[in-house]
């Protein structure tokens, strides 16, 4: 199953379960906040969802040209980019890791973040890397 397929079917299940109202907290009490659904349907496609050789080239790519831009970083960018780290990573492929991650660390401090939450997440998210 592609990345797409099993990401789609992960969030379709997750927003069903919290229009139903049966979607929980770890601590069991019923999500009711769109974006807290999202936010936990996305990091089950995080932790689930594995992309094809194709796939993978296609974010490597993406990846390649959102770290040659300028201008504002988002959160799904850095998650890519963590991903294609980790992707080198696996691989044993620490050189290119370790560009990545320094390119990420560049890219980062030259969009002056603000201090903003996707700021806060975008951080949080690098230091995951590290």
């Amino acid at each position: 199953m592609s990345y797409k397929e099993c990401s789609s079917n992960i969030m379709e299940k997750t927003m069903k379960e919290y229009e139903d109202h049966k979607l929980k907290q770890r601590d069991g009490k019923i999500i009711k906040n769109h974006s807290q659904a999202i936010a936990i349907g996305l990091s089950l496609v995080q932790k689930n969802c594995k992309y094809t050789k194709e796939e993978m080239m296609k974010l490597i790519t993406h990846v390649d040209e959102f770290l040659e831009k300028k201008g504002k970083v988002k959160l799904t960018n850095v998650i890519q980019t963590k991903t294609v780290i980790n992707y080198y990573l696996k691989k044993k492929n620490y050189k290119k890791s370790f560009n990545y991650l320094a390119m990420l660390i560049e890219r980062v401090h030259k969009s002056n973040l603000g201090s903003d939450d996707t700021s806060k997440h975008i951080i949080n998210e690098m230091k995951n890397i590290l």
